[in-house]
């Protein structure tokens, strides 16, 4: 496991879990009830529990890349911006003053996901590589070194998945 599944795992099953299903399958009372709307918004809802969960589709495909050591800058960059201006939309509305913890894993989730972009090498690597640089030991095993790309963001776009510039 890296560093960016971890990422991934925490943003699919808290999304999953705490979002995209209960939109779908809790009743209409306790969905109007949580939310504090009226009925007329329930359909709204419920489409968009389906748009959440094929998003999360989509991040599970970035496991995929991961398995296959290339990056998934596209998966991450979906996550960005999923994430990202959804903290923000909780912040300029107010509603994070009702969800502190919610905004707070939403806004550190982004955070996670900018820094993986930042540091390809370190998202990339097992946790058991990561957690020894940061204790200075050796957990006695060896890891193979993933096949990454250690370029800027500016040249992972400037390429296509076989590593083909794009002209």
């Amino acid at each position: 496991m890296t560093v960016l599944d971890l990422v991934l795992g925490v943003k699919i099953l808290g999304t999953g879990l705490f979002v995209g299903l209960p939109l779908l399958l809790l009743p209409n009372g306790q969905i109007a009830q949580r939310l504090t709307i009226d009925g007329s918004a329930l359909p709204y809802l419920r489409l968009y529990g389906v748009a959440v969960l094929a998003l999360l589709v989509g991040y599970a495909f970035g496991f995929s890349g991961i398995s296959g050591s290339h990056f998934p800058l596209g998966i991450v960059c979906m996550g960005i911006v999923s994430n990202g201006l959804g903290f923000f939309v909780m912040l300029a509305t107010g509603i994070h003053r009702d969800n502190r913890s919610m905004a707070a894993l939403i806004g550190l989730i982004a955070i996670a996901l900018v820094a993986c972009i930042l540091r390809q090498d370190v998202a990339m690597a097992p946790l058991s590589r990561v957690s020894d640089s940061f204790t200075g030991g050796n957990s006695g095993s060896s890891h193979a070194q993933p096949t990454t790309y250690g370029g800027t963001y500016g040249q992972a776009v400037g390429q296509n998945i076989e590593g083909n510039t794009n002209h």
